[in-house]
Formats: C-alpha cells, structure tokens, sequence
C-alpha cells in the first residue's frame, strides 16, 4: 500500500547528513572571531568577567558567570545571548552587533556540538534532547487510531545476502495490526493482516538482536551491535521510521532491552551483566545494577511501569524498583538453569519466564511464588509472548510454536520451522501468531485453527528484483487476462446463439404443443359420433335391418376413416411435441452449459481481473518505492548543493567584504598619504610653537627663584624679630608672675594686719586701763599702715609690669603677623616656582610629544609610501577572490537550480505515482 506523506519529513530526515559533510570548528571558524572582537579584554592576561577566550580549553572553562556555551544550546549559550545582544551587558561593548555573516558562523558552532577542530567529536548537549514522555498513565490502550507507518518509508533492503540470518527478534504492535522481524542490519516491519512489506529500518550499527515496542505502540526499541565490540539501543518512530534517540554505549552487543510505559527510560543488558537505566531525554546513565552473575538475556518493564524484570544465563532474575533501581525480589526455581526469556502478563500482576530446561514458569509478582509450569517444550524453549487476553505463545529448540491459554492448557500446536525456534510474538488481536527459526525463515499461523497463513521474508529482496518479478507477474496475469477476456467473448456469443436456438426450440415446443392440444380436441370430438355408432351398430344387430345395416356400415365406415384421421393426426402432434420437448432440452442443456461456461469465463475473466489489478499495484508498490529513493536521493543531492551553495555564499559574502575593506583600506591610505605633507608641517608648527613657550617659561624660572631667595631672607628676619618679641615678652610674662606673687603677699600681710589692729582696738575698747593694749594697738595701727603702703606700691609696680607686659604682646602678636605674611610670601613665591616649573615641564613634553608627532608623521609618511604597493597588490588579490568567490556562488546556483528543478520534478511525478497507484 502506498501511503501519503509530506515529502518534507523525508527532507528532514536527510539534512543531518548533509549538514555533516560541512563541520564548523573553533580552530577554523570561531577563534578569528573572538581573536577580532573579544580578546582584547578576554585573553590570559586581561581575564574581564574571569573569561579567557583565546584558547578552545579556557572558553570551555568559562568564567565568573559560568559556562560560557552550552553545545547544541545557543539559547543556553551566554556568549551567543550576550553578542546577539539579547541580554546585557551586550557584546561587544560600545559597538553593534557582530556581523549576521560571524553569528550565523557562531550559532552554527553551538549547534554542531562545539567542535574544536575537523577532527573532534561533538560535546554531548547539556539540555534535553527530546521528551517522548507519556503524560498521565500509559497501562491501558492509548487514545486515537493505533500507530502504524505513514511515512514514505524505506522498502529498499539494507542488506539482501545470498541467504537470510537467523531471524533474532520479532515483536508485535500492541494495539495495531503490525509486526517487526530483525534482520541483517535493518528491521523490517509488516502488515500482520496482509502480510505486506511496510516498511524497512536501517539499523547499521550492527546485527538487532531484540526488538520491543512501546507500550503506547508510538515507538519501535532495537538492540544490538557488534559481538566484543560495540552496543547500543536505538529508538525509532513507528509512524515515520525515523530514528529520533540512541542509548547506551556498551562494548559489546546488547542482548536486553525495554523502554518503560512512560517512554522516559531504557534498561538494557548484555556480556557486562549490569542492568543499566539510561534517560531518553538527556542520554545520561540513570542506574547500573550489579547483581547478575552471567549474562543478562531478558529485560522487561511491566505493564503499569512500577517493576523492572531481568534474567540472565545462569537462572537467576530479579525484580526491581523501577524508579528507584533499587531490589523488590529474587524469582528462584530449585533447578535454575539458563533464562532464554521473560514476559508480563498485560494485567501486570503477574511475569513468565522460559528457559533451556524447557520449562514456562508463571510467577506471582506480590509474594514472588510460582502460580503454574507448564512443560512447554523439552529441549528448551527459546521465546515466549503474550497475548492481550492473557494466552501465551512460545516457541523452542523442537522448531514448533505452540499457544497455551492463561491457565497454561494447550490450545494450538503449529506447524514445525525449518530449523530452531529463536523468536516468537502474537499479533495484536490475538489472532496469528508468528515464529522465527535459525534459517532465516519467519512462519505466520492462524490462532483459530492453528494453519499456516503466510509467510514473512526476514531477507527481501531488492526493490529492482521486485519490480522485475512484478512486472513479468503483470506481463502473465495480463496475457492470461487477455486470454481470459476472449474466452469471455467467445463464451458470451456461445451462450447468446444457444439462447437463439432455446428460444427457437422452444418456439417449436410451444407449435407442437398447440398441435398437440388441437388434435386432442379433434380426438375427443370424435369420441361421442363413436359412442353413437356403437349404440346404432347395436341397435341394428337388436333389429337386423338392412336399412340399418347399410346406414351402420357407412356410418362405421366414416367413422373409422374419421378415427383413424384423428389417431393419425393424435400420433403426428404427440410425435412432434415430444420431438419439440427433446429438443428444447438439449437446448437448454446446450443453453446451460454454456451459461455455466460463461459464468466460469466471467469467474475467470474476474479473476485476472483482480490479478492484473494487484499485479499493477504491486508494481507500482514497487516501482513508487524505487521512485521515492530517487527522490530521496535528489532531496540529499540538494541538500548537499544547497549547503554547498549556503558555503559558496557566505564566502563570496566574506570575500567581498574583504574586498571592500582592503579597497577602503587602500583609499584611506592614499588620502592620508595626500595629507601627509600638511600634517607633517602643522605637526612641525606645533614643534616650534612649543619650544617657542619652553623657552618663555624657562626665562622666568631664574626669576622666580631670586624672589624665592628674597622672601626667604625676610622670613628669616621676621622670624628672628618673633625670637626677640618672644623673649622679651617671656621676660615681662615673669616678672608680672613675681609681682603678682608679692602683691598677693603684701595683701595678706596688709590683711593680717589690719586684722590684728582691729583686735587690739577692741580689745583697748573693752579695757582701756589695758596700757599694754594700747601699745599693742599702736603697734597694730603703724603695721597694718605699713602694710597698705606697701600694698599701693605691690600693685602700683603690678601694674606698670602688666602695661609693659600687653605692650610686649602686641609686639610679639606683630612680630608673628609680619613672619607669617613672610611664610606665605615664601610659599607663594615657591608655589610660583613650582607652578612654572610643571609649566617647563608640560612644555617639555609638549616638545618631546610634538616632536614625536612629527617624527611619527613622517615615519607613516615613509610607511604610506612602502605600504600602498602592498595594499595595492592585497586589493587586487582580494578583488580577485571575490570575484572568484562570486564566479563560484554562480556557478554552484547554477549547479543547484537544475537539481532543485529535478527533485521539484520527482517529488512531483511521485506523488501522482502514489496517488495512480491508490
């Protein structure tokens, strides 16, 4: 059957591989780049944000905000964000954006998986390649029309050998009419109803040794590899036979797989005896399960996705957590020998395993007990499946395939293979079961009465040798068409002619028939005149008359003659009606003979009809499947031209940039060299104007430093009057601290005194006749007189110290004013000096510089001279490339137009191929 797809998934499909003749490294593409636009502040001196781009290794170690790229991630990239300005700070600073030609280079680097250089592998990518997650719960039947292929899909072998391998794996559709068989290199799909060829899966990393499909029965699992060398598992879509994940790396071949309901993870198994889980949305290993002694021969999720199920060679099998890798429990037999396989009953509840010693053993998953054996075949079996219903079929080493019911009774026994059972499956409606043998060959039975429907060629092949047997097939099914028709033709005009002739005979029949009935009127008719002649003939003898003798004669006479007439003519019409009756029925049997002659060429002519009609679609099966490789071939050989051309582009692009930038490098040259001569003179003006102002601020250094010396010299002097007015107001400062001191004295002796004194007259007033008193009281009187003058005199000399001693700090606040207004003369003098002498210095560098402007001027003068030829031959070369790389471009578009015509062509004529051939 041919199907319709858009021929754009092929396309798809197609394009890696084209992408892949065109690699994109750091070394070639990349670092001239960032050697342009970031390693003035990104290198391993000058680290800025802790990033160094100049190498492959120190951008790959990225800097104080991370990563810097992410393969196959330029979203997740920070330097594809930050130069394609869609983050800041945008990149790099102060400029525009990159040009579209570098990030195109750049995007493309990211996306191919950051290669160093031609011969580097890609970095894994750090996000999720793909989610096929099913959301909710994956135990029942999925909703919507069951997955079968759709897609223009491969019927072309990978392989076809001189014989078929044996036939490894086969697995069945759980809820679709479609069964995968393992061959040589490839997996082959087919129709379980038709038994039609659908679909072939290259799998060219070596020989499928197990083949599951997903529980939703979206995608196909196949295993395998090279035996001590390589392993991996493969996920395909069902619906379009492209490959969209790969698991695993093993270094030797896969011989257990499963992917989980939920299409998150696969579990495989081999020679390594681990059980390792990988995700399906980033690759990455999950768990490895080290517990198997041997190899692992079987893997199995069950139904509902919470248990995992493995089995190896020495009989051990195990059950585990699936989310958590962790052990649930241990399957053991008391005489475990080599497991070949294990199955889960749909419900979940419950998992099979078969083995070597021929046994089917059904365990309960809760308590890990045995529910049944059933001695299924006793030279070992080597598969065994389940059908939805719970019915198992297995197939072993007796070459028979055998079908049990869920209570392990035997329901069906099928006919025998060629050679060893190796693979078994039951179609998803339970109603064929197939087998698969070591000769390659694959048998399909029939459930209901255990004959064999068909078989399945594990080896097909070559679409040529198809359509070369489908086409004589049609060259004889229309020559026994043709043949068919004329016997057709003739059998019509058979039939019609004895149709004439029945109709005439019976004609006849009807003539005789009417005869036939006249005559037997007449002979009735006659019937009463005899009666009557009886009764005269013996009336007269009763009378013996001859009167009535002679009336009796006559009449007898006439009746007889008249008898006779009616018996003859009676006898003629009974003669021609039975004629006419034998007649009519050797027509109609002619009639029928060749009605069952024209019922058989119709029969016939119907079915080389049918034949003819399916010989036709076969070949146009065929021959559209050989069609679509050549458009598979033209759609790879433009997308090998378009990538060509994409290249051609981009480097006539860049080549004309170049151009333009080396005559624009040129032009800029010239004209500098034209303004040389009036730059090197202003440049030369500039020279003699500052040595015109060195010489000016030269001159009034020596100047400046005279007055220096003169305000030093006066502060000198002011300082050493500040001495003088300091000692003398020392002095003053003391002898006012003396004075004072005996001022104080003199007053309190004064005080005393005069205290005394004013005893004593008291003491006179209370007893004048106290002589000795009054003595005393005069005594008292002249001290404390005394002691008043020389209070006056105290703080007269107090005093006068104290007017010389403000006017000995008025003299030395002076002396300070007149010493610090020199201090500042001199500072301001020496600020003077220095501000002239930063000004001979500017001047001096303004020389050095001018002359150094000058100098440099007339070098680049010199420079512009040598250089122009150069930048005259590197313009003309890449004048030269560019129109190279334009003549290039031209000549790939050239090249492209036809192919894209071709393959618009192709796609074209093979959808109408599809469509005639529906």
């Amino acid at each position: 059957m041919i199907r319709h797809v858009s021929l754009f998934i092929g396309l798809a499909i197609l394009a890696p591989s084209a992408r892949a003749a065109e690699k994109t490294t750091f070394d070639d593409h990349v670092a001239p780049i960032l050697r342009n636009h970031c390693l003035n502040c990104h290198n391993a001196d000058k680290k800025k944000a802790g990033l160094d781009a100049s190498t492959y290794g120190a951008l790959m170690a990225g800097g104080t905000s991370g990563k810097a790229v992410a393969p196959e991630d330029p979203a997740g990239s920070l330097l594809w964000r930050l130069v394609n300005h869609l983050e800041e700070p945008a990149m790099p600073p102060k400029t525009g954006k990159l040009p579209e030609t570098e990030l195109t280079v750049l995007k493309k680097w990211i996306e191919g998986g950051l290669l160093e250089n031609s011969g580097s592998k890609a970095a894994p990518s750090s996000k999720p390649k793909l989610d096929l997650a099913i959301k909710g719960g994956a135990f029942g039947k999925p909703e919507g029309p069951p997955p079968m292929p759709t897609g223009d899909m491969l019927l072309e072998p990978v392989v076809h050998a001189p014989r078929p391998g044996a036939v490894a794996a086969i697995a069945a559709s759980p809820w679709a009419p479609l069964i995968a068989v393992a061959g040589q290199k490839q997996v082959l799909f087919y129709n379980s109803s038709s038994l039609q060829l659908e679909a072939v899966l290259p799998f060219p990393d070596g020989f499928p040794y197990v083949l599951r499909f997903s529980r939703s029965g979206q995608l196909l699992l196949a295993a395998g590899g090279v035996g001590g060398k390589a392993g991996k598992a493969v996920i395909y879509s069902v619906a379009t036979g492209r490959k969209i994940a790969e698991v695993g790396d093993e270094f030797d071949a896969v011989t257990a797989v499963d992917i989980s309901p939920d299409q998150t993870r696969v579990a495989l198994g081999g020679p390594s005896k681990s059980v390792r889980i990988y995700s399906i949305a980033t690759g990455e290993l999950i768990h490895s399960i080290k517990k198997h002694t041997e190899w692992i021969t079987s893997i199995a999720y069950a139904p509902d996705g919470v248990l995992l199920a493995s089995a190896d060679r020495n009989g051990g099998v195990h059950l585990w957590e699936a989310e958590t890798g962790a052990a649930y429990s241990e399957l053991r037999s008391s005489n475990p020998r080599h497991i070949t396989a294990l199955a889960w009953r749909p419900d979940a509840n419950a998992v099979a395993t078969a083995g070597e010693d021929g046994q089917i053993r059904l365990w309960e998953v809760e308590n890990s007990s045995r529910l049944l054996n059933i001695a299924g075949h006793p030279e070992g079996v080597q598969a065994i499946s389940f059908a939805e219903d719970g019915r198992i079929v297995s197939i072993g080493r007796d070459r028979v395939a055998k079908l049990w019911d869920s209570a392990g009774a035997l329901q069906k026994t099928f006919e025998a293979l060629p050679d060893v059972g190796l693979a078994v499956a039951i179609s998803f409606d339970g109603t064929r079961a197939f087998g698969g043998d070591f000769s390659g060959q694959v048998f399909a039975w029939n459930t209901s009465d255990g004959k064999r429907a068909g078989l399945l060629d594990a080896n097909p092949p070559p679409l040529a040798a198809r359509i070369q047997s489908a086409a004589k097939r049609l060259d004889e099914t229309r020559t026994a068409a043709l043949a068919a028709s004329v016997s057709l033709t003739n059998a019509l005009k058979e039939a019609s002619k004895l149709a004439g002739e029945l109709e005439n005979t019976k004609t006849r029949l009807v003539h005789a028939e009417a005869l036939l009935k006249a005559a037997d009127l007449a002979s009735k008719g006659i019937a009463e005149p005899l009666l009557q002649s009886a009764a005269i003939r013996k009336a007269a003898k009763d009378q013996e008359t001859s009167t009535g003798s002679n009336v009796l004669s006559e009449t007898s006479q006439a009746l007889t003659a008249l008898e006779s007439a009616a018996v003859r003519a009676l006898s003629l019409s009974q003669t021609a009606f039975t004629n006419s009756r034998v007649q009519v029925g050797l027509a109609e049997s002619r009639a029928q003979a060749a009605n069952q002659a024209l019922t058989a060429a119709r029969e016939q002519s119907s079915s080389t009809s049918a034949a003819l009609m399916a010989a036709s679609k076969d070949l146009a099966k065929w021959k559209s499947a050989e069609f679509h490789l050549q458009v598979r071939a033209a759609s790879e050989a433009l997308a090998v031209k378009e990538t060509l051309l994409a290249g051609a582009i981009t480097q006539a692009e860049a080549a004309e940039s170049r151009r333009k930038e080396a005559a624009s490098l040129l032009e800029s040259a010239r004209k500098e060299l034209q303004a040389s001569p009036n730059l090197i003179e202003s440049k030369e003006q500039s020279l003699k104007d500052a040595q015109g102002a060195l010489a000016m601020t030269q001159s009034v250094i020596g100047m400046l430093k005279t007055q220096l010396a003169d305000r030093m010299s006066e502060a000198g002097a002011k300082a050493s009057q500040v001495t003088a007015a300091s000692n003398s107001f020392a002095k003053a400062e003391s002898l006012l601290k003396t004075l004072r001191s005996a001022a104080a004295d003199s007053l309190a002796g004064s005080s005393n005194a005069l205290q005394s004194a004013a005893k004593a007259e008291v003491a006179v007033v209370a007893d004048p006749s106290m002589t000795s008193l009054q003595a005393a009281l005069e005594k008292a009187r002249a001290s404390a007189t005394n002691a008043l003058i020389s209070l006056e005199a105290a703080n007269k000399a107090v005093q006068d110290v104290e007017a010389l001693h403000a006017r000995e700090k008025q003299q030395l606040a002076q002396a300070e004013a007149q010493s610090a207004s020199a201090v500042q003369n001199v500072a301001a003098a020496r600020d003077a000096l220095s501000r002239q002498e930063a000004a001979v210095k500017t001047a001096e560098t303004a020389v050095a510089s001018a002359t150094e402007a000058v100098q440099r001027s007339r070098q680049r003068e010199k420079e512009l001279v040598e250089g122009i030829p150069n930048l005259e031959l590197k313009a003309a070369t890449a004048s030269k490339s560019a129109e190279a790389a334009k003549v290039d471009r031209e000549k790939i578009e050239a090249e492209t137009i036809p192919l894209r015509i071709r393959h618009e062509q192709l796609a074209a004529e093979h959808q109408k191929m599809k469509h005639a051939g529906l």
